[in-house]
């Protein structure tokens, strides 16, 4: 599965349909998309990331909004108490516990698992996703050029 983002704003998927992983709807399961098609269901929102994990994906907007698509085992996709699978992008939500996922900065996918950096209340705002990554700088450890850590 790979997802395409282009300058526009737009997302294409191609790649196998298993599990609802490209996001262009139901379809016969084991089916392969060879030529880049349109995620219909986000052709309305500017994406500035898209990112995929084994079997699903990601797409961030421009207004800090969430969406995910694909297999929806061990709640990767953020689809609130359900875990299923997604055909189509859905706007991520989290439990009642925790806080919505507006204002994400950058989102990460993995085997079963995902990655959200959202702007806090923290003591530093962040803009976007570059200075995120130099505010994250100041606050993880370093280490050496050859692995070890510093002694003093």
């Amino acid at each position: 599965m790979i997802p395409v983002l282009l300058i526009t704003g737009h997302v294409f998927a191609l790649g196998r349909r298993d599990d609802g992983r490209l996001g262009l709807g139901k379809s016969e399961e084991n089916s392969v998309v060879s030529v880049p098609q349109l995620v219909e269901a986000l052709k309305n929102e500017k994406c500035m990331q898209v990112a995929a994990g084994t079997s699903c994906s990601y797409a961030l907007t421009e207004t800090g909004k969430l969406y995910s698509w694909g297999f929806g085992e061990n709640f990767q996709l953020a689809a609130g108490q359900k875990d299923e699978d997604l055909h189509e992008p859905k706007i991520c939500v989290l439990n009642k516990d925790l806080a919505d996922l507006n204002g994400v900065l950058f989102v990460s996918g993995g085997g079963q698992h995902a990655s959200i950096l959202k702007q806090g209340s923290g003591p530093k705002k962040v803009k976007d996703s570059k200075d995120a990554v130099a505010a994250s700088s100041n606050i993880l450890p370093t280490s050496t050029t050859n692995g070890d850590s510093d002694k003093k």
